[in-house]
């Protein structure tokens, strides 16, 4: 046990010196943030350590250190998508090793992924402006691909564990519905705000045209005008 607990704490101090820089760069450039935590829509997504590993708890800390690093918008919002992602990958994995209900907390955890992100995207949406197009199509595709994914494994399930799992699966599509339910609402509250503006816009063009042409039609009636003798 001993021999445990040391090689967890040589983890997460390895983690911390490896973590900490590199996120504290990346947060100077989104770019680089996004590079280096490969936040890329993959078809197969490796989880990694799962769940059953004594290990797990150390998965877990340097995700949290991630995202409490992660201070962009953007970035912050990729990266929980990624880690949704993971929780789904997770999921699949310990279905398809018989472990069920292990499985089902885990597609609770991928539901609450799911929640921060729609949160995220609820207070910060805006700040994405013409990038709301790119990430509904970017979750959409990652979640409905990853649970087309459980479904497919689900059916291989014991028939004990169905029900509570494809509960948990229906929760979970229902929230990604949600999801895309907001971002569809931010780009028509974008997209009307642009077009007032665009409007007002017009309206401010067609006074300043106006008020040309009176000035233009005052100074002719003063040079035309008679003389007074």
């Amino acid at each position: 046990m001993k021999k445990i607990i040391l090689v967890g704490l040589v983890i997460v101090f390895a983690l911390s010196f490896s973590v900490l820089p590199a996120l504290a760069q990346n947060n100077n450039n989104i770019n680089g943030t996004l590079n280096n935590i490969n936040l890329s829509v993959d078809s197969d997504v490796d989880p990694g350590l799962l769940p059953d590993s004594p290990f797990y708890f150390l998965k877990t800390w340097a995700e949290k250190l991630q995202e409490t690093f992660t201070l962009r918008s953007e970035a912050k919002l990729q990266l929980m998508e990624k880690l949704g992602d993971k929780r789904a990958a997770e999921a699949q994995k310990l279905i398809e090793k018989g472990k069920a209900d292990l499985a089902e907390k885990i597609l609770q955890k991928y539901n609450e992924r799911l929640e921060k992100i729609k949160d995220l995207l609820e207070k910060k949406g805006d700040k994405l402006d013409k990038r709301l197009e790119q990430t509904e199509t970017r979750i959409k595709n990652r979640f409905e691909k990853r649970n087309q994914n459980l479904q497919r494994v689900l059916e291989k399930a014991p028939e004990s564990a169905k029900p509570g799992l494809q509960r948990a699966l229906d929760k979970n599509k229902m929230q990604l519905e949600n999801l895309q339910q907001v971002i569809k609402r931010k780009i028509e509250n974008r997209d009307k705000l642009n077009l007032r503006l665009k409007q007002k816009l017009e309206n401010l063009n067609q006074l300043n045209v106006n008020s040309e042409e009176e000035n233009l039609n005052v100074n002719e009636n003063v040079n035309t005008a008679p003389s007074t003798p």
